[in-house]
């Protein structure tokens, strides 16, 4: 909605804007560079998970057309702006001031949300799944294992994670007072048909991908890493 509307005043000042959502779209950098490259200036917006792909859009632009004026906003941006400059030769501008609204919202949702849910579950006795994130384990130099948590104070990286464990204390402490019934579940990278590849999105996609046109693409030896299939997910 935010693109939608800065679009509208541009172009009621008689500017031409079009606006991509790479995403939903499913647009990879070398799709996006000959949509781009006959304009001025170029707006890219991304949070932190997205941000590498932002980067990469905006290095493909300027190698096509170095005198493009590149601009990036948003979360990462508003709150990273020295060290994203730093780490992007390629963004010529920072604009800053997207991010307040969604740190507000992420909690409004996970924490108050989840209590919210949990009153009404006081209230009517039903049994709840609550759905946290294996973010939630953090910064740990140990072998992590469910029970870490109960037993030492783990440093959550983000405020995902942090609204995440929030959450999953608030359930235990429910279960605790008032006998509620609420089962936890940490997914780690779910994975499963109908997913399609993008810069924005998984492993598992990426390497099919790559694989069905016959790109190289890059395995560490060496690393391990835990993915759960859709369907195993949803019957456990």
């Amino acid at each position: 909605m935010g693109l939608a509307l800065i679009a509208a005043v541009l172009e009621r000042e008689g500017y031409q804007v079009t606006v991509l959502d790479a995403n939903a779209l499913r647009l990879q950098p070398e799709d996006i560079v000959p949509m781009a490259t006959d304009a001025d200036v170029v707006g890219l917006t991304a949070m932190t998970p997205t941000v590498s792909a932002a980067i990469s859009i905006a290095h493909h632009l300027k190698r096509a057309k170095p005198d493009l004026t590149i601009v990036l906003g948003g979360a990462h941006a508003t709150l990273l702006p020295e060290e994203t400059l730093a780490a992007a030769p390629e963004i010529d501008v920072i604009l800053r001031g997207e991010g307040e609204d969604y740190y507000e919202n992420l909690w409004l949702t996970n924490a108050v949300g989840t209590k919210n849910m949990i009153r009404l579950q006081e209230k009517k006795e039903f049994r709840m799944i609550f759905f946290s994130s294996a973010e939630v384990y953090g910064d740990y130099d140990g072998v992590m294992s469910e029970d870490v948590m109960d037993k030492v104070a783990v440093k959550q990286m983000n405020d995902y994670a942090m609204t995440k464990w929030v959450g999953e204390l608030q359930v235990l402490n429910s279960a605790a007072m008032f006998g509620t019934e609420t089962v936890r579940v940490r997914p780690v990278n779910a994975y499963g048909p109908h997913e399609y590849y993008s810069p924005y999105r998984g492993v598992i996609p990426a390497f099919i991908y790559k694989a069905l046109r016959d790109e190289s693409y890059t395995v560490y030896l060496g690393h391990k890493r835990i993915f759960d299939y859709i369907e195993d997910t949803c019957r456990t």
